[in-house]
């Protein structure tokens, strides 16, 4: 399947600054895929440069297996920084300014408020919008034309939680419709929740690329409680499928492989009279992953 983006070597300098410095992705059609970054890793000027704002100071983009060419931008809708609109039109007024701008009939208008369950709300001046409405708003813009990609930047920043939820739900659902989307953040759980690949960036570098799972893989945690922690750790020594292990207060964590058998691991215990008082399985988060990757 021909992806719909890919990029060689993208760069982006500004002097000496190296803010996208050899960017090498790949976007298949129907992901959700997340660029994860920290805030300055260049995240915000990549998108620029996919979107034909910022002009790139090396390698190369395609969309659709089509190059640059302008009429790829017809299949793209998006969500750049913070949304701007007219204060005193309201919200469907100033879809019918960017309908005009995007050459679609406004006929669809309607379609795209009740996508972000702006419609009753659309004769409101889009001054009284609150800001998670107004990200709505935001979101119903980029979806006039019916795009095949939606690409956003940072989409809940800024939004209380219910904003958030709101976003989120809006991501689900148009992945579930089968539109790609391109979902820059820096919100580790963000990423996690709503994003099937993701890439990892640090000060323009890439640092990891894959689905979510697959950086999820490899590595999974086991607590383990008893009354004498030190029996439990020289208990283990020796035993297979573990990596490595922590020692707290009053736990020990470890670092298993992924097919680690806690139930086995239990009965080893058992068998040496020793019984635990905490048996906890967890996979490792993206965040751990994630911070461990940018750790300097």
């Amino acid at each position: 399947m021909e992806p719909v983006l890919v990029t060689v070597q993208l760069k982006k300098h500004f002097g000496p600054i190296k803010a996208v410095n050899g960017l090498d992705l790949a976007v298949q059609k129907g992901a959700v895929y997340g660029i994860l970054g920290p805030n300055g890793s260049g995240k915000t000027t990549t998108l620029g440069m996919l979107l034909g704002i910022v002009h790139p100071s090396g390698g190369d983009y395609s969309w659709f297996g089509n190059g640059q060419k302008d009429e790829n931008r017809k299949r793209v809708g998006a969500l750049l920084e913070q949304p701007n609109f007219y204060p005193y039109l309201s919200g469907e007024q100033n879809l019918k300014v960017v309908a005009r701008i995007k050459g679609v009939n406004p006929s669809e208008i309607d379609t795209v408020l009740a996508q972000v369950n702006l419609l009753e709300s659309k004769k409101r001046q889009a001054r009284t919008y609150s800001l998670g409405m107004r990200q709505r708003l935001a979101l119903a813009s980029a979806l006039l034309g019916n795009p095949d990609v939606l690409v956003l930047d940072e989409p809940t920043n800024g939004l209380d939680p219910q904003g958030i939820a709101e976003v989120r739900d809006f991501i689900r659902q148009q992945s579930a419709q089968g539109r790609t989307i391109i979902l820059a953040s820096h919100i580790l759980d963000e990423v996690e929740k709503v994003c099937s690949h993701v890439s990892v960036i640090k000060k323009g570098n890439l640092l990891a690329q894959g689905t979510v799972n697959d950086l999820l893989k490899g590595e999974d945690q086991v607590e383990i409680g008893a009354k004498d922690i030190n029996a439990l750790s020289n208990a283990l020594e020796g035993y297979p499928g573990i990596r490595r292990l922590e020692k707290t207060n009053d736990l020990i964590v470890l670092h298993v492989n992924e097919a680690f058998d806690t139930a086995a691991l239990n009965k080893f215990f058992s068998d040496k009279q020793i019984h635990l008082s905490h048996l906890v399985g967890r996979k490792k988060r993206l965040e751990e992953q994630f911070l461990e990757l940018t750790a300097e």
